[in-house]
């Protein structure tokens, strides 16, 4: 399958998600949150999806309109599938998946057990790829689709100690949405990543080159922008969102 040339669609258009569904995993809160309400803004129907139904359904009650809260544990195969089955079931269809859900546990390299570090793959990089399996379905079936996989700066530049778990996971999820976009892209599926640096949710000076730290609508804004047509010639790559600190740190007093 051929990518479409857009060219002629004006850019407002190409930036909205008017009549598209998207599920958030972890969408309860944070970075999550903040990507439900920002693909709600644009129109999309949001489905938050999260191991924590409570705090699903307050956050899908809290963006109002067509958001709806959903259940979901991403290293269960079953639980995924049902969430992609029922979204599609309602809604006729499924054009933005975002696989957000993680855990982020520091844990020394010489003390930590296997099972420590299968539980932190099985979450960041087994999640995502049983949820790109399901979701893909029926995105395949409709020609087109957008999986957005939520990364880490971590991948490319190691803060602390105590990471090797969660970097290799990260590390792994960029090299996975490198292969799905192969896979995929035939069928009319982009599939990319975001990498964010450490996100707070109180804006604290930082010494990356714009000097604060990031925010999760930092994050949501350009997860928003990938899930749009505007970025219908994006696929494979994972783009850091780290407020410049990959190219370096500014002095403390400049």
């Amino acid at each position: 399958m051929t990518a479409p040339d857009l060219s002629d669609r004006p850019l407002r258009e190409l930036t909205s998600l008017d009549g598209r569904v998207a599920v958030v995993t972890g969408g309860a809160r944070g970075v999550g949150a903040a990507i439900c309400r920002r693909l709600a803004e644009l129109g999309a129907v949001v489905v938050v999806a999260d191991i924590d139904r409570e705090r699903a359904e307050a956050e899908a009650a809290a963006i109002g309109g067509t958001a709806t809260a959903a259940a979901v544990d991403v290293t269960d195969p079953a639980s995924v599938t049902t969430v992609v089955d029922a979204t599609a079931g309602r809604h006729g269809r499924l054009d933005i998946w975002v696989s957000n859900a993680g855990v982020y546990p520091r844990i020394d390299f010489a003390t930590m057990t296997l099972e420590q570090w299968s539980q932190v793959l099985s979450i960041n990089l087994n999640g995502p790829l049983l949820c790109a399996q399901a979701a893909s379905v029926p995105m395949v079936e409709q020609g087109a689709g957008v999986i957005i996989n939520i990364a880490s700066l971590s991948a490319y530049r190691v803060a602390v100690p105590g990471l090797s778990q969660y970097v290799a996971s990260k590390a792994g999820l960029v090299g996975l949405t490198k292969a799905l976009a192969v896979e995929l892209g035939p069928k009319g599926i982009r599939v990319v990543g975001v990498a964010p640096c450490m996100v707070v949710d109180v804006p604290t000076a930082a010494r990356s080159p714009l000097g604060r730290s990031a925010l999760p609508d930092d994050i949501a804004r350009v997860v928003a922008y990938f899930a749009t047509d505007s970025a219908a010639f994006v696929t494979g790559i994972t783009v850091p969102v780290d407020g410049g600190e990959l190219c370096g740190v500014t002095p403390v007093e400049l």
